[in-house]
């Protein structure tokens, strides 16, 4: 997010991101990271198959199914 932030100043020379970035530190504790349980899932699958040496794909759609 950081680095949109600084692009969004350089392009728009916006008085928010040059705020923001002034106290980044502070900032940061602002923003929420928002994750899909689902998209999770599926990379932990794909993760662990990779790890194991199983089929990633077959993983994949077990994680997905049910």
């Amino acid at each position: 997010i950081h680095k949109l932030i600084v692009r969004h100043l350089e392009e728009t020379g916006s008085s928010l991101a040059k705020s923001l970035l002034d106290d980044w530190q502070q900032a940061q504790s602002r923003f929420t990271k928002v994750f899909p349980k689902d998209y999770e899932r599926v990379l932990k699958a794909k993760a662990m198959a990779e790890a194991n040496g199983d089929d990633v794909v077959a993983a994949i759609m077990a994680a997905t199914s049910g």
